[in-house]
C-alpha cells in the first residue's frame, strides 16, 4: 500500500511540474541541431521557441576582393573578417515559411530583442556559402534532431573559397593569345598548349581573330605571320576539357581582328559546342562587377562559360557573346615599357567606369623595325621578371597598384608565357583573392627558371626571315 502511495505521489509531482512549466513557458525537452538549410525543416510542431544561434555570414553586400575593408556598417551587417554572432530568437514560428530572427551585432556578441532590430531570415543565412547554423531549441514539442547536411568539400576554380564569390570578385589569370604556340615563331605568345594552360590554372583564354578564306582562324596580326588554325578546332579541345572538369569555370575573351560581323562567329561557337556551356545575363542585369553570380550558380546552371568579343558584338543577334566594353575595361595593351600603368585606355569613354571589372595588361613587347615598318614581338628576354611576384616591372607590382588606384583587385591578368616563374603569376592571383597559393597546382615538370630566353637578335633574324617571304612571294 506505501509503494502505491508513493508511486501516486510521485506522478502527481510529475504532472504538477510539466503542468506548470507549460503554464510558466518553460520547455520541457531541449533539441540540438545543425542545420544548412531553412529552420522549417525540423518539422517544429512547436508554436514558439527561444533559440540561441551561432552563425556565419558572408558580408551584406559582398565586400570586393582587395580591398582593405573589414569594418562593421551602421546597421549591423556582417563584413569580412568578423563573421560569427549571438542571436536571441523570441519570434513566432510559422512553417513552412520559416523563422524570422531579429537581433544586432554588438562587439560582445550579446543580442538583445530591446535593441536597433537588423532582420535576418534563416533561409538567406543558410544558402550563404553553405555555413551550417548551430541551434539549439527549446520547444513544447520537436521532432528527432535531423543528421547534419554534408557540407561542400568539392572546389570551384581550385579553391572551396570561390565557390560563394561572384564571378566578378575574383582575379583570373588570362593567357594572352592562347592559342598562338608555335616552335620556332617569334610571334608566339604561349609555349604550352591549351588544355595544359587549363590544367595548370589559366582561367581566361584570349586570342585574335581573323577571316581566312571565308573561316574564322586565330591570327596573330596577320595569318601569314602566325595562323593557329580554325577557330572552332580549338575551341573543341576547350570543350572537352571543360566536360572533363565539371566544377571549373572559364572567359574568353575574342578579339575582332578584321570587325567581322557577330554572324561569323555564331556557326563556328555553335558547332564547337562552346555557346551551349555559355553564359547569359538576364536582360536587366547590369554591369557592375559584384552583380555577376557566384561561380557556384555558373556550375549548377550548367553555364561555365563567360564569352566576350571586343568588337561588334550584339546580344540582339548572339545573347551570350557579351560587348567587352560593356562589362570590363582594360589598362593600355601591347606596353613596351616595363612601368606599367594602370590608367584606362579602353573603351576610350571613361564615363562610369568605375563599377564595371577590369583587365590589367601586363605583357611586355619589344618593338622591332622590319622592312621600313614597326612590329611588336613578345619580350622573352625578361620574361621572369615580367611574370615574378615581385620586383620592378612584375605582375605582383603592376596587380597591386592598380588594385591601390582601383580600390579593387583587378578582375583578369594577362600574361605572356605563364609558366614563367614557376607559377608566380598564380601567386599574384592567390594574394590578390585572399587565399593560399599553391605551388603543386601549376606547371609540374616545366621548370622555366633559368632557362636561356631567345633573345631579341634571334626573334629579329626570325621577323626578317618572314619579312623576305612574304615580299618575294
Amino acid at each position: 500500500m506505501a509503494d502505491k502511495n508513493i508511486f501516486i505521489f510521485s506522478l502527481s509531482y510529475f504532472l504538477l511540474c510539466f503542468g506548470l512549466g507549460i503554464f510558466a513557458g518553460i520547455p520541457p525537452t531541449v533539441s540540438s541541431a545543425t542545420l544548412s538549410q531553412p529552420l522549417a525543416s525540423l518539422n517544429l510542431v512547436a508554436t514558439s521557441l527561444d533559440a540561441q544561434i551561432t552563425a556565419q555570414l558572408l558580408p551584406q553586400p559582398e565586400v570586393p576582393h582587395g580591398s582593405n575593408n573589414s569594418t562593421t556598417t551602421e546597421d549591423g551587417t556582417f563584413v569580412a573578417g568578423q563573421t560569427s554572432g549571438i542571436f536571441s530568437v523570441t519570434h513566432s514560428l510559422a512553417p513552412p515559411s520559416g523563422v524570422v530572427i531579429v537581433g544586432h551585432r554588438k562587439p560582445s556578441s550579446e543580442i538583445r530583442t530591446n535593441e536597433v532590430p537588423y532582420p535576418i531570415v534563416v533561409k538567406e543565412i543558410s544558402a550563404s556559402n553553405g555555413t551550417d547554423l548551430t541551434i539549439t531549441l527549446g520547444a513544447t514539442r520537436t521532432q528527432p534532431s535531423q543528421p547534419p547536411l554534408p557540407k561542400n568539400t568539392q572546389p570551384c576554380n581550385q579553391y572551396l573559397e570561390f565557390c560563394d564569390r561572384s564571378y566578378g570578385n575574383i582575379t583570373h589569370i588570362a593567357a594572352h593569345n592562347s592559342p598562338f604556340v608555335q616552335k620556332k615563331n617569334a610571334a608566339s605568345n604561349q609555349n604550352l598548349d591549351v588544355k595544359s594552360q587549363l590544367d595548370d590554372g589559366i582561367r581566361m583564354l584570349q586570342g585574335q581573330t581573323h577571316l581566312r578564306n571565308g573561316v574564322l582562324h586565330f591570327c596573330h596580326t596577320s595569318c601569314d605571320l602566325l595562323d593557329a588554325g580554325p577557330i572552332e578546332d580549338y575551341l573543341r579541345v576547350v570543350v572537352k576539357w571543360l566536360k572533363q572538369n565539371p566544377f571549373e569555370v572559364i572567359t574568353i575573351l575574342l578579339t575582332n581582328g578584321d570587325y567581322t560581323s557577330v554572324q561569323e562567329f555564331y556557326g563556328p561557337l555553335q558547332r564547337s559546342g562552346i555557346a551551349d556551356m555559355a553564359f547569359t545575363p538576364s536582360t536587366n542585369a547590369t554591369t557592375r562587377y559584384d552583380a555577376w553570380p557566384t561561380l557556384g550558380d555558373l556550375i549548377i546552371m550548367s553555364k561555365r562559360v563567360v564569352m566576350f568579343l571586343d568588337y561588334n558584338a550584339n546580344t540582339d543577334h548572339v545573347p551570350w557573346l557579351l560587348p567587352q566594353y560593356d562589362y570590363i575595361y582594360e589598362t593600355p595593351f601591347s606596353p613596351t615599357d616595363r612601368n606599367f600603368p594602370c590608367d584606362i585606355q579602353r573603351p576610350p569613354n571613361k564615363e562610369g567606369l568605375e563599377d564595371r571589372m577590369y583587365l590589367v595588361n601586363h605583357n611586355l613587347n619589344a618593338n622591332l623595325q622590319l622592312l621600313g615598318q614597326s612590329v611588336l614581338v613578345p619580350d622573352k628576354v625578361d620574361i621572369n621578371i615580367t611574370n615574378a611576384d615581385t620586383g620592378y616591372g612584375s605582375l605582383g607590382d603592376h596587380a597591386r597598384l592598380c588594385t591601390k588606384i582601383w580600390q579593387r583587385a583587378p578582375s583578369y591578368l594577362l600574361v605572356d608565357f605563364y609558366e614563367a616563374g614557376n607559377g608566380s603569376v598564380f601567386k599574384v592571383a592567390a594574394d590578390a583573392n585572399g587565399v593560399e597559393f599553391r605551388p603543386e597546382n601549376c606547371c609540374k615538370s616545366r621548370n622555366f627558371a633559368g632557362r636561356k630566353q631567345a633573345s631579341n637578335f634571334a626573334i629579329a633574324a626570325a621577323l626578317v626571315v618572314w619579312g623576305w617571304m612574304i615580299l618575294f612571294m
